[in-house]
């Protein structure tokens, strides 16, 4: 029998909501569906309560700080003591920590697989450094050039920067986009509603009053509509104290739509966060920027049409021309509130997207399916003898 090879995703900073997302999921279906022995190296923080359930067998090994948390060598002496004994190291980023995590390794372990998930909506890697000081700026440059050259693989999420960057050789470039695991729902028992049993819901998950995210564009957009008789809007996640300010004086002012909006604080249950999408019709997302979005992904498997700021690159790519939902721009102040209240308006195409959306999650955003080319590539390197 073949020994498994040894996957390793090395991250500094991995809590209990990025296991749940490509930092953990990638180790984790990797393990999964095709049986590497999969590990999370990372400092502790926090509690990691998706280990109990959602992501059973996956393994994860903690790092000491030694005398304070900003010190920390050990995440160095790790990868040069144990990076013989990695098949396949993961970084996830392209800048100064991973670039330093993956040269290290290729030192110890020439031989291995190092594989960087560049997690950047950008066509070319400018590897942080562009207000940096002159020697810097350059030293770093060119250690990320040589930290490309020395990867096996990497991975983009969209085929934006995928197709456009042309730093990374053609034959290590791989598109994966971030996915989703339908086993981790009928493992939580959540209920998949077809469209006819949804109500009728506009949602929005985000961490409310960050700039990036940009929730407030959607409130402003629902007292630019004509809202439909039954339809509601629900906003999941933490709030700043200036978007609660926001909210308060808004609802002031509007005081017909404060029955409109519903308001939860950040849901922890995985299990009660996917009955929200499994209820709802249309996912809204207004953000400013994205490097993806991963809330889109869970969004379209529960069959949400998607509404999504245009500029995400992303979005070209799940909204699959319109077939699962529109794109709107923000620099017209209207062109979200009409888009939305005519989509919400029209049934029949709204139940159109709702089964074009979990089709196309199933087809290419169903996590066994999208890292079958990383598993290939790393088949095909260590099928090659020294």
């Amino acid at each position: 029998m073949p020994k498994k090879l040894k996957f390793v995703i090395a991250c500094e900073v991995i809590d209990n909501v990025r296991l749940m997302q490509p930092h953990g999921m990638i180790p984790y279906t990797l393990y999964k569906h095709y049986g590497y022995d999969a590990e999370v190296v990372a400092y502790k923080n926090g509690e990691y309560s998706y280990l109990d359930n959602e992501l059973k067998g996956l393994k994860i090994r903690f790092l000491r700080h030694f005398f304070s948390k900003k010190f920390k060598p050990p995440f160095f002496w790790y990868l040069a003591r144990n990076a013989r004994n990695i098949d396949v190291l993961m970084v996830y980023n392209v800048k100064k920590r991973p670039i330093y995590y993956g040269l290290i390794y290729k030192l110890f372990n020439p031989r291995g697989f190092l594989y960087a998930k560049a997690d950047t909506a950008l066509p070319e890697f400018n590897f942080y450094v562009e207000n940096a000081f002159f020697p810097y700026k350059y030293y770093m440059r060119a250690l990320g050039k040589l930290f490309l050259k020395k990867c096996n693989a990497v991975s983009f999420e969209s085929s934006q920067p995928y197709e456009n960057n042309r730093q990374v050789a053609e034959d290590k470039k791989l598109l994966i986009p971030c996915g989703f695991d339908p086993d981790i729902v009928r493992d939580l028992s959540v209920q998949e509603r077809t469209f006819a049993e949804k109500e009728n819901i506009v949602l929005h998950v985000a961490r409310m009053g960050s700039h990036q995210k940009n929730t407030e564009h959607l409130v402003r957009s629902i007292a630019r509509m004509q809202v439909p008789d039954d339809w509601r809007f629900v906003f999941i996640g933490s709030q700043t104290d200036g978007f609660r300010r926001f909210r308060e004086t808004f609802v002031h002012e509007h005081p017909e739509l404060e029955d409109r909006m519903e308001f939860h604080e950040h849901i922890h249950s995985k299990a009660e966060l996917y009955d929200f999408y499994s209820r709802a019709k249309i996912f809204c997302l207004p953000s400013r920027i994205e490097s993806f979005g991963n809330v889109m992904v869970e969004a379209l498997y529960f069959g949400n049409a998607i509404a999504a700021t245009k500029t995400i690159p992303s979005v070209q790519d799940l909204v699959d021309e319109g077939r699962n939902g529109i794109m709107f721009n923000l620099q017209a102040d209207d062109d979200l509130a009409q888009k939305l209240e005519s989509l919400m308006r029209d049934p029949e195409r709204l139940a159109s997207m709702s089964r074009a959306a979990h089709h196309y999650a199933m087809q290419h955003l169903n996590w066994k399916n999208a890292l079958r080319p990383l598993d290939e590539k790393i088949q095909q390197h260590y099928a090659i003898p020294d």
